[in-house]
């Protein structure tokens, strides 16, 4: 039975609340429409004593410091319907809150009874009939004892709480000291109704967490600290703030427990700031916080000197710098090679070189792994100049072609002060230039030798380029040229033959460079480096020839024993055989009567060239018939080679049958034994 009448109090409750939100109020209104609200709901209890009193004007004070341009209203939660307001945040006729205050103070009595749902109701209908922008926020204030144990009372409460989130509002208590248990839990319920958190607001800390609440949720960054200490009325606190140069605001807030006590500001020169210095600075304060505003300070270190205060006190620092970093690497870096990463700062969009300051990027990989780098601009690690004000570290190759982010952070050696930039470039492969060594042995002088091979390639895949955009480092004694092996109609070659003419003898290192434009970006990867050792051609005089002749025909003997052996070593080989066919059957090479060379067949009687067997799909594939087996042996590079559809990477027997694939078509082998 208990339950059912609970199921109808919450039916009835949720009809009073359809019909209060479709009947809009007209007692309310907003100056504009759009603009960021912020509601102040106050238990009047709280107002009743001193406590109260400090910590509502310390909240007003530290909320409109920080929410500049945003309208503020104040109402009695006995009196909803009652409207102090607006003061704007920021200006400096925001203080006119303290008269509304002072007679809304003169006339409150402790008040027992009030309708919480009332002032919800009231703010949502404000909320929604003014349009006010998303991010405006309703703040319940007490230091006091609400209690609802009418569960009507409090299903009609979360029911009004969660229709903020419909105009992306939110509901924020703060109980403040004196607030009992259940008020603590009743605010936690409704903020997070809205998605917001609440706050017990004590005086040793309270404020501070106020002020990262609104900070974080406005992404104004955070403070810094700078002194915090318990006081006792005899004792001083000085606390220091460094600022750097390039400053052109910054933000002190002092929190306390006393109301009462002394705070004094001085510059680096010892000359204390006013209040009536309008014109560097504006002083904002409360019982419990008090706000330095400084605009374009001196840098240098700051002082401040806090005097009479009992209790819990700290001061906090916020630095807006016109100091940005800035990217002069491009946003697409090479992944496979080795490669620069440069920044520069500069001072209202000028490029600057300031001192005594130090540069870190935070290389954040796709994979979620980062590596800390500390730039320099020291002409080392990457850098191409000192004190040229570009500050560099050259990253390593090999990195995943993807994504990356960086955490760019300039700081100061003397201050704890920081500037952060995130930026985001791409990696992918660019094209990089090989030499594959021929391993000669000796080159002679002036005459050109073949000594390498150049490959330029992107990743794996072959990259050709003219042969224009190829330069050669090398000492003058030595001429590297360059033949483009298999060019394009365009004449670019992705691989090149590499001479070398010496015109003096000794080792003779070089490398090739390799200059484009690729991905949009001018690039210049270097080859590793090649020594050829060049030397003289030796010369054989008469007498030294006749000399030799004499010791050939000494030693000839030997040689004529070779012959015989050779001729039966020619003998013993074995002549070609067997057949090549198309896919349909159609012979197309005949081993056993192919027409070559006489060189070929003396010397190389057992073996056969694919270049002539006249198939030019078959060129670079060498045959070697060895009794009644058939070796096959693919020398070039490119395109692959595929027996019975397996790539031919190292010499394989030939059977009958078998399927040679090259050039995408297919020949059978036929043998006839």
């Amino acid at each position: 039975m208990n339950q059912f009448k609970h199921i109808i109090l919450i039916i009835l409750a949720i009809i009073t609340m359809a019909i209060t939100f479709s009947i809009p109020s007209n007692h309310m209104s907003a100056n504009s429409s759009n603009q960021r609200v912020n509601m102040i709901a106050i238990d009047p209890n709280t107002l009743t004593y001193a406590y109260g009193q400090n910590a509502l004007k310390s909240f007003m004070t530290l909320s409109e410091t920080l929410k500049k341009g945003e309208l503020f209203y104040m109402f009695m939660m006995d009196s909803p319907d009652k409207l102090y307001g607006p003061y704007v945040g920021g200006d400096l006729n925001f203080d006119s809150y303290r008269d509304d205050l002072k007679s809304i103070i003169a006339t409150t009595t402790e008040t027992m009874e009030f309708s919480l749902a009332s002032s919800l109701t009231e703010s949502y209908d404000f909320f929604s009939v003014n349009k006010v922008a998303p991010g405006s926020s309703l703040y319940l204030i007490s230091s006091a004892d609400i209690i609802v144990t009418d569960p009507i009372e409090q299903e009609s409460l979360n029911i009004i709480s969660r229709k903020f989130n419909e105009g992306e509002w939110k509901i924020s208590g703060l109980a403040f000291e004196g607030a009992s248990e259940e008020t603590s839990k009743l605010f936690e319920i409704l903020s997070s109704n809205t998605g917001s958190i609440s706050l017990n607001v004590s005086l040793k800390d309270g404020f501070k967490s106020i002020a990262d609440k609104i900070m974080s949720a406005n992404s104004l960054g955070s403070l810094i600290p700078s002194s915090a200490q318990v006081l006792n009325q005899t004792e001083k606190l000085t606390s220091e703030i460094s600022i750097p140069p390039g400053t052109n605001e910054i933000s002190i807030m002092i929190f306390k427990e006393d109301p009462a006590g002394s705070l004094r500001l001085q510059n680096p020169n010892g000359i204390e700031s006013s209040a009536s210095d309008r014109t560097t600075s504006r002083v904002t304060e409360s019982p419990h916080v008090v706000i330095w505003k400084l605009e374009n300070p001196v840098a240098g270190k700051w002082t401040i000197d806090i005097n009479s205060m009992t209790g819990y006190v700290s001061s906090w620092y916020q630095v807006s710098n016109n100091y940005r970093i800035n990217l002069q690497s491009n946003k697409i870096l090479p992944s496979n090679i080795a490669t620069e990463f440069i920044v520069y700062v500069t001072n209202d969009g000028l490029m600057i070189s300031p001192k005594d300051i130090y540069i870190e990027a935070t290389i954040i990989a796709p994979s979620g792994n980062n590596v800390v780098y500390m730039l320099n601009d020291q002409g080392i690690d990457g850098d191409a100049r000192a004190g040229d004000g570009y500050f560099s570290i050259k990253l390593p190759p090999n990195r995943s072609a993807d994504k990356y982010s960086a955490m760019i952070t300039l700081g100061w050696y003397s201050s704890n002060n920081t500037i952060i930039e995130n930026i985001s470039f791409t990696a992918q492969p660019f094209p990089t230039i090989n030499l594959d060594s021929l391993n000669v042995s000796s080159v002679y002088i002036n005459e050109s030798t073949v000594v390498a091979t150049a490959y330029v390639k992107v990743g794996e895949d072959p990259y050709p380029v003219s042969p224009s955009s190829i330069s050669i480092s090398a000492q003058e004694d030595l001429l590297i040229t360059l033949n483009p092996r298999s060019p394009g109609t365009d004449g670019k070659a992705w691989m090149y033959d590499v001479y070398a003419s010496p015109s003096q003898v000794g080792d003779k290192p070089f490398t090739l460079l390799l200059n484009i434009t690729y991905a949009g970006i001018q690039n210049t990867p270097t080859s590793n480096l090649l020594t050829v050792s060049a030397a003289n051609k030796s010369t054989i005089s008469g007498s030294d020839g006749l000399n030799i002749i004499m010791m050939i025909l000494i030693v000839l003997s030997p040689f004529i024993i070779l012959i015989i052996a050779g001729g039966i070593y020619y003998k013993s080989q074995t002549t070609p055989f067997g057949y090549i066919t198309d896919e349909e059957g159609n012979i197309l090479v005949d081993f056993g009567n192919l027409e070559r060379k006489k060189s070929d067949k003396i010397f190389h009687i057992n073996s056969v060239k694919g270049d002539d067997t006249g198939l030019t799909e078959i060129a670079g594939i060498h045959f070697k018939f060895i009794g009644d087996q058939i070796v096959i042996k693919n020398i070039r590079v490119t395109p692959t080679v595929r027996l019975n559809n397996n790539p031919l990477i190292e010499d394989k027997k030939l059977h009958h049958n078998d399927w040679i694939g090259s050039y995408g078509k297919l020949f059978n082998f036929k043998s006839n034994t």
